[in-house]
């Protein structure tokens, strides 16, 4: 069958003998699980074996583009890169999780379908620093011992693009190649890529980079048809008036729910608007920059124009990121903070991470857990940022006691005598970025709990984002995901929704968007694409007919295939459960902030916890006793056959 839509074919590369072999794209394979995300399992399924050390060179790298990469959707950017992640999920490092980081590009994923291929897979380990570089048919390691410890994130994808000319990157920083088990790479200077680790599985491996340049087309089976389906989302987003703001400060343009949903607590709410609010963004932003075809332009160039700070100046982020760390450590003025940010961005190291760890410190310092000795001469207090800045380094280089802060908020929690999850939420060894407390109970909020990758709810950045939407609202959205009207009454009542049944498919939703290749920025904003416009675009480019209800299935299928690997890890119930921190109240300058449901009608305690998951389990068809996919539910999925599924009959 002729390949539309899709590139149609893989390319296999193993780092240690330098060998590459391409094979055709399995399309049947391609649409039970559309591809990009999805497909990236059941590539990984194939290589990987339980138990493997994320740092050997037996554990493989995919990443994948979707179908939808490369036409002219907008936001139709994403890649996934998906292996056994270098993070420990527990204190004493013995289990790591199978999953995926999901980044927006400006060009990789374009390149790597127009250089004919979906998929990308990595194996081995490199016997020196190698760049892969792939230009259409020609796919080769070249020496990379001049970025290697001399070049950061973004001067090798400028060295890479001056070498090849427009092209795609995915580059680690210092931190991936000391193996900081939480650095990320960066894609395109644009976004990031696997905050758990990605970045350290790339160091291992001796890869420093990937870099694509294709010149092929991506073909569509029916422009036309494509085009009208696409029509109605063009339509509403020239119309619609935050995509202004959105041009002008990027995703601060929500500012008006994030800075009560993503509060740290440590200020009241009008000084952080004071210090970090519109008027702030606005002198910090030097630039708004998109994903391929981007029709909103979410992430910044910030700069700091004057001042002791003048001169920094950092790319793929938000300033809300400024906004949270700002505030998470003190920092009363947003230009040193953005100094502390491109640190993390240039070296690749994850700025959730790393600032729990430095605040960490400073705590242990002043409370006399850690001395001069044990930072190398450093002076910790809360709000230095000198200090933070010079402890950074360390962590990223392995120096000293940022050695031991290099593997994660647990490894320093254990070093200084402290329990951290009594002070922060962390899953399966992934601090979370959106805390329930303050953003209230959705399905984010439980996604952190149940995702395999533990503290990570982009899959469910959906329609629920904006607080207390109408009910009505809320419901017709859940209509255009491919659930049927069953689901929605077994799902919603007059008063609410049920947030354990209604997470499981608000997921399966989020995995088309990351398995197609889509940007759930769109759903969030407002935008009229959810999976039953996927549906339709899916059809007209693949020429391959599917409905939204089968979309959502495979998604669906994707989720459970996922779920599958990490049972196989060992992961279970146990490890869904929510952070102790959750449940107690957080103090704030404007009172406590505690754990109540989406509309704020009723506070939650461990008990209505546990029976979400209860009812999430029921709504997946899973073993409520164990959290795991039974061998009904897999042969129903057509996934008996994967990653050990059969089981007992």
């Amino acid at each position: 069958m002729e390949a539309y839509g899709y590139a149609g074919r893989i390319v296999h590369v193993d780092l240690e003998s330098g060998k590459v072999e391409k094979e055709p794209l399995d399309l049947d394979l391609a649409r039970k699980f559309i591809g990009g995300r999805g497909l990236n399992y059941v590539l990984l399924e194939r290589y990987l074996q339980p138990g493997t050390d994320p740092l050997s060179p037996e554990n493989p790298i995919v990443i994948g583009a979707g179908p939808l990469v490369g036409t002219p959707v907008p936001g139709a950017g994403k890649v996934g890169g998906t292996t056994r992640f270098a993070l420990p999920a527990d204190p004493e490092g013995g289990r790591f999780v199978v999953a995926s980081g999901v980044s927006g590009s400006h060009a990789f994923g374009v390149m790597l379908k127009r250089a004919g291929y979906d998929h990308l897979v990595i194996t081995g380990r490199a016997a020196r620093p190698v760049v892969l570089r792939i230009e259409d048919d020609d796919v080769r390691l070249d020496d990379a011992a001049a970025l290697w410890g001399r070049k950061d994130t973004y001067e090798t994808a400028d060295a890479l693009t001056d070498a090849m000319g427009r092209c795609g990157t995915v580059c680690i920083g210092e931190a991936g190649e000391n193996r900081v088990r939480f650095s990320m790479a960066l894609t395109d200077k644009r976004s990031t890529l696997g905050r758990n680790g990605f970045g350290a599985v790339m160091g291992a491996k001796n890869l420093k980079a990937v870099s694509v340049r294709g010149t092929r087309p991506v073909r569509l089976k029916d422009p036309q048809r494509f085009k009208a389906a696409l029509a109605d989302l063009l339509k509403a987003v020239r119309e619609d008036p935050a995509v202004a703001l959105f041009h002008e400060v990027g995703l601060h343009a929500e500012w008006w729910h994030y800075k009560h949903a993503l509060n740290p607590g440590l200020w009241p709410k009008e000084k952080w608007d004071e210090l970090y609010g519109l008027d702030k963004c606005r002198q910090a932003v030097e630039a708004t920059q998109g994903c391929t075809g981007c029709a909103i332009r979410c992430k910044v160039v910030q700069r700091v124009a004057d001042g002791p700070w003048a001169g920094a100046r950092t790319g793929n982020s938000h300033f809300l990121h400024t906004a949270i760390l700002g505030q998470t450590l003190g920092i009363e003025d947003w230009r040193p903070v953005v100094r502390l940010l491109d640190l993390c961005n240039r070296s690749g190291a994850c700025a959730v991470s790393a600032v729990g760890l430095l605040l960490l410190a400073a705590f242990g310092f002043e409370a006399g857990m850690l001395t001069k000795e044990q930072t190398g001469g450093i002076a910790l207090k809360q709000g230095d940022v000198h200090g933070y800045l010079a402890l950074l380094e360390k962590i990223i280089r392995r120096e000293d006691v940022g050695d031991v802060f290099a593997d994660g908020l647990l490894a320093g929690g254990r070093h200084m005598g402290l329990d951290v999850g009594q002070f922060v939420g962390i899953i399966k060894g992934s601090p979370c970025i959106h805390d329930p407390r303050d953003a209230r109970m959705d399905p984010r909020g439980l996604h952190q709990m149940v995702n395999p990758r533990g503290g990570d709810h982009s899959q469910c950045d959906w329609t629920l984002v904006r607080p207390k939407l109408p009910l009505e609202q809320v419901r017709r959205a859940f209509l255009m995901t491919g659930a049927t009207q069953a689901d929605a009454d077994r799902i919603f009542d007059a008063e609410g929704f049920n947030c354990g049944r209604l997470t499981r498919h608000v997921e399966d939703s989020g995995m088309v968007f990351d398995s197609i290749g889509t940007c759930l920025m769109y759903p969030l904003a407002g935008m009229p694409l959810q999976v039953n416009t996927l549906a339709k675009l899916y059809s007209a480019a693949t020429g391959m007919e599917t409905s939204a209800a089968e979309m959502k299935a495979a998604g669906e299928r994707a989720n459970n295939l996922h779920k599958l690997l990490n049972v196989r890890e060992g992961f279970t119930r146990k490890d869904d459960a929510a952070p102790q921190v959750w449940l107690q109240p957080k103090p704030t300058p404007d009172g406590d902030a505690v754990l109540m449901d989406y509309y704020g009608k009723r506070r939650l305690g461990e008990r209505d916890l546990e029976a979400m998951l209860d009812d999430y389990y029921d709504e997946r068809g899973w073993d409520p006793a164990d959290g795991t996919p039974g061998p009904e539910k897999l042969r129903a999925l057509g996934l008996a056959d994967y990653a050990g599924g059969t089981g007992p009959a």
